[in-house]
């Protein structure tokens, strides 16, 4: 039968692909050659249902693979990455001991000039992950982080779906969920409506999905949810296991985005800024734990040269504002009015309170002297500079 026939076929074609294209020189120095020898291995797997007899020949196809996924002819890394999607997916039953392998290749082929060998490339690594050794989404991580500044919106989306499809699949997931969060929420933050609105579908997909897995430990607030009294307008509330995904995980995320915030490379800022806010919305009250920490660093982006970095804070603290009580954020910030006088910490009271109702600012008249008293103090009001008494009269 067919399956026979393939199997003689392999049994000769394998030693002798891994000769011509798999050692560390390529000998094959064709380029068409090299292509229809991908094109035949593909259309093998595709018609070859059985994935354990094709996974006898795993060590061959992978030292083919490693080699073809950074050939110097596009097509054939194009096509090289095309293929070992395929055959992770047929032979994952065996692929998780081999799939190492095929990481680092893969990740230097993300770099490519051309956008479609780059998407290859990137569900590429997201079919080797899923079906592999879960483990290498640690180094995977930073490579495809690297790639939401690539120009091409295709690119940035392959991103978001291997993403979202590793919450949702991996074996291990919940051990690296940390790492991902931040990749699949950057995805609100892009221009391209269309991934926005993925990001959107996946993440919601994955909250519903951690919900049912953890049915019984989040059941009150599921039956019983506490609603806010007020919420940051244009938004939409994330569900149930969304909001306690990023309540397990802020910890270990904030920290680097704190980081990335002080870097001088500009567009690194600009990122972690617009995924603070993000993350303010999706964490809730959850920020307050964090808050001391946040609201020092952002006093300082508040004076960032960066206008996108200096709004996109605005808005953190706006969200900041609606989800912590004033008398909380208040408390945390006073000390430092009291020691110093800067437009960063001027900066960040307007913000933090378009999230406090007029009610609330009643109940706590108290602040709303202190409030006072600090920004009349003579450091600022002497001050003539034209941004003091700009942030003045907010």
């Amino acid at each position: 039968n067919d399956e026979n026939n393939i199997d003689k076929i392999l049994s000769s074609l394998m030693p002798a692909l891994v000769q011509r294209l798999g050692g560390n020189d390529i000998i094959e120095p064709s380029e068409e050659i090299r292509l229809k020898s991908i094109s035949i291995l593909s259309e093998i797997c595709r018609i070859y249902s059985n994935g354990n007899r094709l996974a006898l020949y795993l060590n061959e196809w992978i030292a083919v693979l490693k080699r073809t996924i950074t050939d110097p002819y596009p097509e054939v890394r194009k096509l090289s990455c095309e293929l070992t999607s395929k055959l992770a997916a047929k032979c994952h039953e065996k692929f998780h001991l081999i799939s190492e392998h095929l990481v680092k290749p893969i990740i230097e082929t993300m770099k490519h000039q051309h956008a479609k060998v780059r998407v290859e490339a990137i569900n590429a690594l997201g079919n080797v992950i899923r079906y592999g050794n879960n483990k290498s989404v640690e180094e995977s991580v930073s490579p495809l982080a690297q790639r939401f500044f690539d120009h091409t919106s295709t690119v940035r989306l392959a991103v978001i779906n291997v993403v979202g499809i590793w919450m949702l699949e991996l074996r291990d997931r919940y051990s690296y969920f940390h790492m991902m969060l931040p990749l699949l929420l950057t995805g609100y933050t892009d221009e391209i409506q269309e991934i926005r609105e993925t990001t959107d579908s996946l993440w919601w997909d994955v909250g519903l999905k951690y919900e049912k897995e953890n049915e019984e430990d989040l059941k009150d607030q599921i039956n019983f949810p506490n609603i806010p009294k007020k919420y940051p307008p244009n938004l939409t509330r994330p569900n149930v296991g969304c909001r306690e995904l990023v309540k397990r995980n802020v910890i270990r995320i904030l920290p680097a985005i704190r980081n990335d915030l002080t870097d001088w490379v500009v567009s690194g800022r600009m990122k972690s800024s617009e995924l603070l806010v993000i993350l303010t919305w999706q964490a809730e009250d959850t920020i307050t734990q964090h808050l001391e920490d946040t609201l020092q660093v952002c006093s300082k982006a508040l004076v960032d040269d960066e206008p996108i970095v200096r709004e996109k804070i605005n808005q953190a603290l706006i969200n900041i504002g609606y989800f912590v009580p004033i008398n909380i954020w208040f408390n945390l910030i006073r000390p430092h009015f009291e020691q110093t006088s800067s437009l960063g910490l001027l900066r960040l009271l307007a913000p933090l309170l378009t999230g406090v109702t007029c009610d609330e600012l009643m109940q706590t008249e108290n602040i709303l002297d202190q409030l006072l008293t600090i920004i009349l103090k003579s450091d600022y009001t002497d001050n003539f500079q034209v941004n003091i008494e700009a942030e003045l009269h907010f």
